[in-house]
């Protein structure tokens, strides 16, 4: 079941916001969906995140690929980038830094960049998602675009969005489990 938002913050409550998206429009007495100046930036980010995470991506497919296709055992360099997507690996590989004391030799961007992530979640809350996730990215612009096309968006009842919340954090707390009951052998 879906539920039509109700009408838009007023003009008072944006002005005290740091991140407006839209902006109010005094002549029509609604909101303009044009992006305000503050907002170019992190759009940007978002962008170039998304586009790079493509063109890894990209790269990834064609190494797997002359992998599958290469009988002499001579394969071309994996691109160092995807160790970024690899955010069990890290998790893996902090755990295994703290059994050890030393980094993961198959995967230490992965352990690294894990933690800059984390570390990044814990000062700056949504950053990571609001500024360089491309799903954050593809997100907000189906949300603009959803305004677009029907002058508001809708919101799903909270008996289905509360669960729904939940299971990114019943993911996170499954392999979490899983990877600390694994021993440094396995």
């Amino acid at each position: 079941m879906i539920v039509i938002q109700d009408k838009p913050a007023s003009p008072k409550k944006l002005k005290g916001r740091r991140k407006r998206i839209f902006r109010h429009d005094k002549k029509k007495g609604a909101l303009n969906f044009d992006l305000v100046k503050t907002s170019y930036w992190r759009l940007g980010v978002q962008a170039g995140s998304t586009v790079l995470s493509l063109i890894l991506g990209w790269q990834f497919i064609r190494f797997v690929e002359a992998a599958k296709t290469t009988s002499t055992g001579v394969l071309p360099n994996r691109p160092p980038g995807v160790e970024g997507y690899l955010p069990i690996s890290g998790l893996m590989g902090a755990i295994d830094w703290i059994y050890q004391g030393t980094l993961n030799n198959i995967h230490p961007a992965a352990t690294v960049l894990f933690l800059i992530f984390v570390l990044m979640a814990f000062l700056f809350r949504k950053a990571f998602c609001g500024w360089f996730c491309p799903v954050g990215f593809f997100s907000e612009n189906l949300a603009r675009l959803g305004r677009w096309i029907f002058g508001r968006n809708y919101r799903i009842v909270k008996w289905v969005d509360i669960p729904l919340q939940g299971l990114k954090y019943f993911l996170l707390g499954f392999f979490v489990v899983a990877i600390l009951n694994m021993t440094p052998e396995t």
